[in-house]
């Protein structure tokens, strides 16, 4: 099977989707678990406050070890299950991406034709076609007009590298040519 330029980015944008929304899910379980951790370290407070009323003894440091452990255990469960769910969901999402790759790809021609063309026959061609102005675009750098600078290098303002992207020469107006030029 081939792969072509259109078929990799729009799974690479895909498998971006999967995991921004998995990360999304990620954020809340988080919440939802800090929430129900901070309920579990109040109460385990109140116990351990309550117990040195009662016993005038200080054990709450042992309750409070016993309590980050416990935290730290079903934290580690909570994040290792996330964790697993999150790489079967990408391991899904990855299958059903190849699959469905592989099911456009056969319908799909894999030719891909590229035609290059200067910028000043793409602005002859739309003088033509939109304004109804008669012009042509003769090639780059045939023209003595193009090999001259195109800027006064006295002024401060104006950009001493220019970029020479051809020349359209118009018939029946009162100029001939319009030369086209990119900044810096």
């Amino acid at each position: 099977m081939k792969w072509s330029a259109y078929n990799k980015g729009n799974f690479f944008t895909h498998v971006k989707r999967v995991i921004v929304i998995l990360a999304n899910k990620a954020r809340i379980l988080a919440r939802e678990i800090a929430k129900q951790l901070g309920s579990l370290l109040q109460r385990q407070r109140i116990t351990s406050d309550r117990r040195i009323k009662t016993t005038g003894s200080d054990r709450s440091s042992i309750g409070f070890r016993q309590l980050l452990r416990r935290l730290g255990i079903v934290t580690s469960a909570r994040l290792s299950e996330t964790i697993r769910e999150t790489k079967e969901a990408i391991k899904y999402d990855v299958e059903f991406n190849k699959r469905a790759i592989m099911e456009s790809s056969q319908h799909v021609s894999t030719e891909i034709t590229i035609n290059r063309r200067n910028l000043n026959e793409i602005l002859a061609q739309q003088l033509r076609e939109e304004i109804g102005i008669d012009c042509q675009a003769p090639e780059i750098g045939s023209l003595q007009v193009e090999h001259k600078r195109y800027y006064s290098y006295n002024f401060p303002m104006s950009p001493k590298m220019t970029t020479n992207r051809g020349c359209i020469i118009v018939k029946g107006k009162r100029f001939n040519i319009i030369q086209v030029i990119q900044r810096n």
